[in-house]
């Protein structure tokens, strides 16, 4: 935002820009998003840990955690970056505790809003302890024209698009479902409903 302010003014100021190389990325959910934003953020040169329910994750992450270990990991993070599905065990997961271990990280949430407590993002974002967020989705969407969110210079807010569903994308989901069920196997799309998702 200073630097479209400065563009805008026809300024020449130039400052220091941090690179991504050498940081640590901590992602919350190592699933199949999860595991994709890690092998970007490992292309661009950052130590990616994941953190699940299992502490288990394939090899997008240079290290993995169990959830009990999220304030821990969340302290050392750069990166906080939420992918998880809403269960019950999920809900406000992010939250005071967590956000108050952070030592001036960016939080990006692509998962789901409430995972996130945003009360408590915005007293972490005022008290200095993360540094920005990025948000695609929130516990109330669209977010209420009055949310202080909107307005803060360290949030970057999009109106939950960072994972859109394209009308041949859905085609070929459900024709690969249709034809695992054909051959009686259980879809990969398929939803486990004892963990909700």
């Amino acid at each position: 935002r200073a630097l479209e302010r400065s563009q805008q003014a026809a300024i020449w100021e130039p400052r220091f820009i941090e690179t991504l190389a050498g940081t640590r990325a901590v992602i919350v959910g190592t699933g199949e998003i999860g595991s994709e934003i890690a092998k970007r953020f490992r292309a661009m040169g950052c130590l990616v840990e994941g953190v699940s329910r299992s502490g288990n994750a394939n090899g997008a992450f240079d290290a993995t955690y169990r959830i009990e270990d999220l304030a821990s990991a969340a302290a050392r993070a750069k990166w906080l970056i939420c992918a998880l599905p809403l269960t019950e065990d999920t809900f406000h997961l992010v939250d005071s505790a967590i956000l108050n271990a952070c030592r001036e990280a960016v939080l990006i949430n692509v998962g789901r809003g409430p995972v996130v407590d945003e009360e408590a993002l915005i007293k972490a974002l005022d008290g200095k302890r993360l540094h920005g967020a990025a948000l695609d989705v929130f516990e109330v969407e669209p977010l209420p024209e009055d949310s202080p969110l909107w307005g803060n210079e360290r949030v970057i807010a999009s109106p939950h698009i960072a994972g859109l569903t394209t009308t041949a994308g859905a085609g070929d989901g459900f024709l690969e479902c249709l034809q695992e069920l054909e051959q009686g196997r259980v879809p990969r799309w398929a939803v486990d409903r004892a963990r909700g998702y």
